[in-house]
């Protein structure tokens, strides 16, 4: 590319001052890298290691998250299965981009280092990313994400709603459990929900961040929907999560210790500090947050309807659970 893939909304030159506090819209010319057409995207599906390669299914209804299903790519052909998510009901997700992929991982530095270049005081660390490829009417249930998100939209049209970090949307304690791997990402919707919600109608070119913490939900609108998804930490995003995990810990050996998820002050620092002593005492034990995964329980196929065959009748989990970060 022969300029910055990365451009801030000419309008709001603040970046600095909302970056992981408010939701924010810029531009970008992502599609113009040649790395999200239908061969190269078809090429990619091909060489993408399966284990880090999911095919998911779900239903029109936001409030039935346990319709959201796990396939099975079968042996089909990057081409065939790309194919198969312009005229289906899919959701592909290509985790781990950054590890699997020198022109992809270089692109995602490039983009952070650009970030870090025009938006003062910004440093980032941890960066991931996941590409999304979708079908035309897809969608992805109710969630919140520990990092923080940064979702580059670069095909098809997709409408994200955001909703406040804040009870009843999403409460301490359900964080807490995230933070500390006892519970997934996936939380209790009702639709009354939206409209306290942002609502953004993403198009082509355009990136969108939120605030850490912020629920949010995407239903894809029209066409082959491409989606570069990317994670990072910065200071004050680890000490949030640090403070929630402080919380969860501390309050159950020391009953009526402060609940307070505020990260500035004193209190926050020796909550984050004590949690860094904890995890290196004996006896301090926290699984790491490796997600979960959902049984298969339909197959791709290209003569179904919306390329899904179910299989057995199976029925999906009454409880959905993390199926890997950057879902949105």
């Amino acid at each position: 590319m022969t300029d910055s893939p990365f451009k801030l909304v000419p309008q709001d030159p603040v970046w600095q001052a909302k970056l992981g506090r408010e939701t924010l819209v810029a531009s970008h010319n992502l599609e113009a890298s040649g790395l999200f057409g239908d061969a190269a995207l078809a090429d990619l599906i091909e060489r993408h290691p399966r284990q880090d390669l999911s095919v998911n299914t779900m239903g029109d209804d936001p409030m039935q998250r346990n319709e959201w299903r796990e396939g099975d790519l079968k042996d089909f052909s990057g081409s065939e299965l790309l194919e198969m998510v312009q005229r289906g009901r899919l959701w592909l997700n290509l985790r781990k981009m950054v590890i699997h992929h020198e022109r992809y991982r270089d692109l995602v530095h490039g983009l952070y280092g650009d970030m870090e270049a025009q938006v003062g005081g910004f440093h980032s660390f941890e960066h991931s990313a996941n590409l999304l490829i979708s079908s035309p009417t897809a969608q992805v249930y109710y969630h919140v994400d520990a990092p923080l998100n940064i979702l580059w939209h670069i095909r098809g049209t997709k409408r994200v709603w955001v909703y406040p970090r804040q009870d009843p949307f999403v409460s301490n304690s359900i964080l807490e459990g995230i933070m500390v791997g006892e519970r997934s990402e996936e939380i209790p919707y009702h639709t009354s929900f939206d409209e306290s919600a942002e609502v953004l109608d993403l198009q082509p070119g355009q990136v969108v961040t939120w605030a850490q913490h912020s629920p949010h939900r995407v239903v894809n609108l029209a066409g082959l929907n491409v989606s570069l998804s990317t994670e990072h930490m910065t200071r004050a995003a680890q000490r949030r999560n640090n403070v929630h995990m402080s919380n969860h810990f501390f309050r159950r050996w020391f009953p009526g210790c402060t609940a307070s998820a505020e990260v500035e002050g004193c209190t926050a620092a020796m909550k984050e500090f004590g949690i860094r002593v904890a995890r290196r005492m004996p006896g301090f034990h926290q699984d790491a947050r490796k997600g979960y995964r959902f049984p298969i329980t339909f197959e791709v196929d290209p003569q179904a309807p919306n390329c899904v065959q179910l299989l057995n009748k199976a029925e999906p989990k009454a409880e959905p659970q993390l199926v890997g970060a950057g879902q949105a």
